[in-house]
């Protein structure tokens, strides 16, 4: 979610692997990050000013609506069965881990309580 709570939109692939996800957002300037569910497959999530009308890349089928999230992201909520990523500010998500809140590569585990 943005700094305002609000949820980006996003594109889902239930199989695809880590790498087109990954691609798929690297794509896109508006891309924020990616989710990586527990089941498999993945959410590629966008700013609402760079939200594709159209699946960015082949297996992304599966369109989510948020609530007009915008900027950078300020954190991860429910549900809790995946693994979230951000793309740094610099725009690749090739650049590896960084301790970096505001330009590294991220990962927030997240579980159930």
């Amino acid at each position: 979610q943005d700094g305002g709570g609000r949820k980006y939109s996003g594109w889902s692939s239930p199989s695809a692997p880590a790498d087109h996800c990954k691609a798929a957002c690297d794509q896109v300037a508006e891309c924020v990050g990616v989710e990586f569910l527990d089941a498999g497959g993945c959410v590629v999530r966008y700013d609402v000013e760079g939200m594709p009308e159209e699946p960015p890349a082949p297996g992304l089928t599966g369109f989510h609506e948020g609530d007009d999230a915008t900027g950078p992201v300020g954190s991860a909520r429910a549900p809790w069965d995946r693994v979230c990523y951000r793309k740094p500010s610099g725009g690749s998500s090739q650049e590896g881990t960084a301790p970096d809140p505001h330009g590294g590569y991220w990962r927030g585990t997240l579980y159930a309580r």
